[in-house]
């Protein structure tokens, strides 16, 4: 998808696959339900299933007039954990996403609840699977990279993500998703730092890594420490203009994308 000098286009890949089954979407992000009856077969589910895939926009205009009015609409409290194979290189990332209150309301809807009002694995687990399937795409690419050194330093390419898994929070009414992406090599952790930066350049999502604990390692090399980076706080003037914009937009002005593409959360790496 081409971008416009005076303005750039929010990238929202549709697959005929990321709706799910009795779902389907047309180029221009529309969900068409193809199955008579049943949970799936609902506009608003077939919606919530491609949200993740860049759907943002028709999943909150859905919610109420307040979700639709601003930028970011979902925030997600985040954690990474850095894994290192035995020869001490980082192997993989394993991510924990949390999704705020209001989103997980909309993405559970329909869907059946066990006595208790909690909601099983096996009802989880094909939304786990059919986001990954979204976030895989070039667009969204896991709105995550790994990189070496600072600036516009290449993105280490994943391998094929696995062992992803969703769990239902009761206490806060919040699902979170675990996934977990190995590099396709393994990258030594000596020499220049690598880094993990994680944002939607959008601003559709917002991150935080800020909890304690946050961020780990997992068989490091000893020596090996992290450092976390939060992105800079908006000014209000580009939080006001951010507010403004509808839900269902199309592309953001030149400034405003400039500005959101920098909202990186970054993990550095370094060892000895």
């Amino acid at each position: 998808m081409e971008r416009a000098a005076a303005s750039r286009r929010i990238e929202a890949p549709v697959l005929s696959n990321l709706a799910g089954p009795g779902c389907s979407t047309s180029p221009a992000g529309t969900c068409t339900v193809s199955r008579p009856s049943g949970w799936l077969a609902s506009p608003a589910r077939c919606r919530a299933l491609a949200s993740l895939a860049g759907m943002l926009a028709v999943v909150l205009a859905g919610l109420s007039p307040l979700a639709a009015q601003a930028h970011p609409h979902m925030w997600i409290d985040a954690s990474a954990e850095f894994e290192f194979d035995e020869a001490g290189r980082l192997a993989a990332v394993r991510q924990t996403w949390l999704f705020d209150e209001m989103f997980t309301a909309y993405a559970l809807l329909g869907l059946e609840k066990k006595k208790d009002g909690s909601y099983s694995q096996a009802t989880l687990a094909p939304l786990a699977q059919e986001w990954m399937e979204a976030l895989a795409v070039p667009q969204t690419h896991f709105f995550s990279g790994v990189r070496r050194g600072g600036g516009d330093a290449p993105r280490l390419p994943f391998g094929p993500w696995r062992d992803a898994s969703m769990a239902w929070h009761g206490d806060s009414g919040r699902i979170s998703m675990t996934f977990y992406l190995p590099l396709k090599q393994p990258a030594a952790a000596g020499g220049q730092p690598l880094r993990l930066d994680v944002f939607d350049p959008t601003y559709y999502v917002a991150y935080d890594f800020s909890a304690p604990g946050a961020v780990t390692l997992k068989n490091a090399p000893a020596g090996c420490a992290h450092t976390y980076h939060p992105p800079n706080e908006l000014d209000w003037q580009t939080a006001a203009k951010l507010a403004e914009l509808p839900a269902d937009i199309e592309t953001l002005p030149e400034e405003l994308f400039l500005i959101t593409r920098s909202l990186s959360h970054r993990i550095e790496l370094s060892c000895p």
